[in-house]
């Protein structure tokens, strides 16, 4: 099982890796984004009608939303960010930003 577990997580990471250097040279960045999130969005679907998560996430259903934004805005900050940036300095900037943030709010 940590093998397994280890191979997802070096997959997962040559996946991230690839799709931000797609990213950097697209220059269609921002429709690749929201392109994206429209394939992430239809593919959950049958998982939540599966689930019957239409009926029973009555309540969380503001926080996924909230949450689909946030995601989208990064990505979209993301691509502006590939633009004027090298891929080595805007992912590294990227990535550890929400890191940076937990942190700030911990202690301020």
């Amino acid at each position: 099982m940590q093998n397994l577990a280890f191979f997802l997580a070096i997959i997962s990471a040559v996946f991230h890796a690839i799709w931000n250097a797609l990213l950097k040279r697209s220059r269609h960045g921002e429709g690749c984004v929201m392109a994206a999130a429209a394939v992430q969005s239809l593919l959950l679907v049958p998982i939540f009608i599966y689930m019957k998560g239409w009926n029973s996430l009555e309540a969380a259903w503001p926080y996924i939303l909230a949450s689909a934004a946030i995601h989208v805005l990064y990505r979209l900050l993301l691509v502006q960010a590939f633009k004027t940036c090298s891929l080595s300095q805007a992912y590294a900037i990227a990535r550890s930003s929400p890191l940076a943030i937990a942190f700030g709010g911990t202690f301020f």
